[in-house]
């Protein structure tokens, strides 16, 4: 539910790691040409500077269970994914 004020957004990916996203790209079917690859990691970590950086943009996401155990890339980039979610992770109260 969204907080007093806020309103439900979609963004996929907006939080994850990297790795991860390639590994989500790489997977696609049809498969994605090296270059649309690069193109959309690329745009993917552009949109997430909106949440770092020198003054960070608040956000509020909530991730379904599913979400969590998806595992792209195989067991050390679904680690890698877990850490970096936890590590950018925080009580927003």
């Amino acid at each position: 539910m969204p907080r007093s004020g806020g309103c439900r957004r979609r963004w996929p990916g907006g939080a994850g790691s990297s790795d991860h996203a390639q590994a989500v790209f790489k997977a696609a079917l049809p498969p994605l040409p090296e270059h649309e690859v690069a193109l959309r990691l690329t745009h993917r970590l552009e949109r997430q500077r909106i949440l770092e950086g020198d003054t960070p943009t608040g956000y509020v996401g909530m991730l379904h269970e599913a979400a969590l155990r998806m595992q792209f890339g195989g067991r050390k980039v679904a680690r890698g994914q877990l850490e970096h979610l936890l590590a950018t992770s925080g009580d927003p109260t």
